[in-house]
């Protein structure tokens, strides 16, 4: 009796049994990076920052450098004539915009403070800034001129972000007096790309939102929610 086929199919159905779910090709956050060169299968959760699925890093996350796309946990931006749930649409869309391309991107292997890969891509840095898919966040140095060139015509041409009003400053995270050890809200200016951070005494309730500036004029809102309470069954009421 022949047994090299019972034995091939054996092995096969062993692999099949064994190996795992390919993704889901259907994600519109799953693309891939160069990174140093090597094609690396990456999925964007938004479009500063992405997970690995391929080589030593896979589960791995990353916080790409030198910008930031706004917040896609829950509807929780809000300036000029954007509502927040027309700011949170538009910030879902920016996982799609960094996978539509295989970006060339380094790393020098440092973690942010949140132990993430610290990650950068120059191209795909510019093309959110220039279509105002993201805004000019420096990492602890000065805004890269370029960079800021290209967020003021993204302003003045009203695209993105912009399209619906154009702040002077942007939250980018409110934090209250006790979680913080005293209150911090962190900030960027929207033309120069320089950020900062105020100190406050006060204690913000979970979905209280918290504004800087005026609003209607050069000012922007964003809504408190600890993370603990932005994913999963114990999601805040305001993100629901």
């Amino acid at each position: 009796m022949n047994r090299t086929p019972l034995l091939i199919g054996l092995l096969f159905l062993a692999v099949c049994v064994r190996s795992p779910p390919p993704p889901d090709t259907d994600d519109p956050g799953l693309g891939t990076i160069l990174l140093a060169g090597t094609p690396t299968r990456v999925l964007w959760s938004d479009g500063d920052s992405f997970k690995f699925l391929d080589g030593a890093r896979a589960g791995r996350g990353s916080r790409l450098q030198g910008y930031n796309t706004l917040e896609t946990y829950g509807p929780v931006h809000r300036w000029g004539d954007w509502t927040s749930e027309e700011l949170h649409a538009f910030a879902k869309e920016s996982a799609g915009v960094a996978a539509s391309r295989a970006w060339e991107c380094t790393t020098k292997g440092l973690p942010d403070k949140y132990g993430r890969l610290l990650v950068e891509c120059p191209d795909l840095r510019r093309h959110m800034i220039r279509t105002g898919t993201g805004h000019v966040y420096p990492f602890d140095e000065e805004p890269d001129p370029e960079l800021v060139e290209l967020q003021l015509q993204a302003r003045l041409d009203e695209i993105g972000m912009w399209e619906k009003g154009r702040p002077e400053v942007i939250l980018t995270s409110v934090k209250p007096f006790t979680e913080a050890r005293g209150g911090q809200d962190w900030f960027v200016n929207g033309r120069t790309g320089e950020s900062g951070r105020r100190g406050h005494q006060s204690e913000y309730q979970v979905c209280e939102e918290v504004c800087i500036e005026p609003l209607r004029g050069k000012g922007s809102c964003l809504v408190y929610v600890p993370f603990a309470q932005r994913y999963g069954v114990g999601r805040a009421d305001c993100l629901r």
